[in-house]
C-alpha cells in the first residue's frame, strides 16, 4: 500500500505531465499487485475452510461498493469544483 501511496502522490504533484501519470499508473497497478493478495489471504486465514467462500464474497462486495461510493463521490466533487467538460468559445 505504502508503493500505491508513492504512486497517488506523483499523480497528484506531477502536473499532468505524461511522464508522471505513466510512472504513477505502473506504481499503483504494482502497489495493488502486491496487496489484493494479502488482502484476500488476510480474509481467507480468519475463517474456516467452510465459510472462506461467504466471507471471501463478502470481502469483494464491500470493496466493490467501496469503488462505488468512491467514484460517486469523486463525480460530486468534480460536478462542483466545475471539472466538467471545459467550454469552447464560439467564433461568429
Amino acid at each position: 500500500m505504502l508503493v500505491q501511496a508513492v504512486g497517488l502522490a506523483l499523480l497528484v504533484t506531477g502536473g499532468g505531465a505524461l511522464a508522471p501519470v505513466l510512472a504513477a499508473s505502473v506504481l499503483l497497478g504494482l502497489g495493488t499487485a502486491l496487496a489484493y493478495p494479502t488482502l484476500i489471504a488476510a480474509v481467507s486465514d480468519g475463517v474456516t475452510p467452510r465459510e472462506r467462500a461467504t466471507a471471501v464474497g463478502g470481502y469483494w462486495f464491500w470493496r466493490d461498493a467501496g469503488f462505488v461510493a468512491g467514484a460517486v463521490v469523486v463525480g460530486l466533487v468534480a460536478d462542483a469544483a466545475g471539472g466538467g467538460p471545459r467550454s469552447r468559445s464560439r467564433r461568429a
